[in-house]
């Protein structure tokens, strides 16, 4: 559910409404005009069939923006975002044609329209009834540049909400607001969540650009510990799929032991009965209902992004975010740091003498 923070504004809200509200206004008041003027009954009718289909041209374009986008005009002008409450995302044709349904229903009588306004004043979320027929929630959308993925269309962007890509300072990774695009979870500031592997002290471009099998084999090849070091004598001959365990940043700490789906409402995976569901937390729309998945075996942990909204990341060795490609297993090391949304976890290993009898 969306929370209060992240909720639109009302004078945005009405700003957007009278942007989009601009062109059917105009159109009306030229067919007034146009009625009063000219006496060419043929002449009027040409007209009045002309504004009258520019006006379903525009209904439709704000139909396919907010219903595809999230977005249409005026939302789009005023950086604010049109989504569902639970999942933040589009809430497609069938639920807006509700919602606007509802909304002219209760706009007609005036006495319903001022209750649902005193409504929508006091909601935490600033939803009306008509947002609540429909199960939507207006947010304020990111004003970043949105990730490769995600770049908008011309007209109707759908940039990530309110998660931008930037860094808001966290101390154990300082160096990475200066090299490049960053995930979410550093907004968040996850100073619980310490990655003594990572150096702070190097600088390297940004590799977001990579095509999703590069930055897999990247991943993998960088941070992957193989069967052969599982198994050393450092490790004290112990399988590499034990001792593992994942700390969240709201303090809890999971055995991973087989597989774990993470998210807001998460579920079993098609075809399993058995995997560890572990709810990410209250109030953080930013992470999808199974996020992400993770796994072990001899070779150690992956994790795997569930197709998710905003995304899965990994840090790499130089301090910076590399996202997970959709779908695909990821190594992870001991001590790396994964975030999911504007969330993040550890994975670290225990000691030899915790897991041996």
């Amino acid at each position: 559910m969306v929370s209060k923070h992240h909720a639109a504004r009302l004078l945005p809200r009405l700003a957007g409404w009278v942007i989009d509200s601009t062109i059917p206004a105009t159109l009306a008041g030229l067919a007034l005009l146009l009625n009063a003027t000219i006496e060419n009954r043929m002449a009027l009718a040409a007209f009045i069939a002309a504004i009258a289909f520019a006006q379903l041209g525009w209904e439709l374009l704000l139909w396919w923006g907010y219903a595809t986008r999230g977005a249409g005009v005026g939302f789009r002008v005023m950086h604010l975002r049109l989504v569902d409450a639970e999942d933040a995302r589009p809430i497609g044709w069938g639920r807006y044609l509700l919602r606007q349904v509802v909304w002219t229903l209760l706009a007609i009588p005036v006495l319903p329209l001022l209750l649902m306004l005193v409504f929508l004043v006091a909601d935490p979320a600033r939803r009306g009834w008509h947002d609540l027929a429909s199960g939507a929630v207006a947010v304020e959308a990111s004003t970043s540049e949105p990730a490769a993925e995600d770049a908008p269309s011309p007209l109707f962007g759908q940039p990530r909400t309110s998660h931008d890509w930037q860094a808001h300072g966290t101390p154990e990774l300082t160096d990475t607001r200066r090299s490049g695009r960053v995930h979410p979870s550093t907004r968040r500031g996850v100073t619980g969540l310490e990655n003594p592997t990572v150096p702070t002290t190097r600088r390297q471009p940004a590799q977001w650009e990579s095509a999703p099998e590069e930055a897999a084999t990247r991943l993998r090849a960088r941070g992957a510990p193989s069967a052969e070091r599982l198994t050393t004598p450092q490790s004290g001959g112990r399988s590499g799929a034990e001792g593992w365990y994942i700390a969240l940043d709201d303090g809890r700490e999971f055995d991973v032991t087989g597989l774990i789906v993470l998210g807001r409402k998460p579920s079993q995976p098609p075809g399993c009965t058995d995997s560890v569901l572990i709810t990410a937390g209250e109030g953080d729309y930013a992470v999808s209902k199974s996020h992400l998945t993770l796994g072990v075996d001899e070779r150690g942990v992956w994790v795997k992004d569930n197709n998710s909204t905003n995304g899965t990341a990994v840090v790499n060795r130089h301090g910076e975010f590399e996202p997970c490609p959709k779908g695909a297993q990821v190594r992870l090391r001991e001590g790396q740091l994964v975030a999911y949304g504007d969330r993040g976890l550890t994975l670290r290993r225990r000691p030899i003498a915790l897991t041996t009898s």
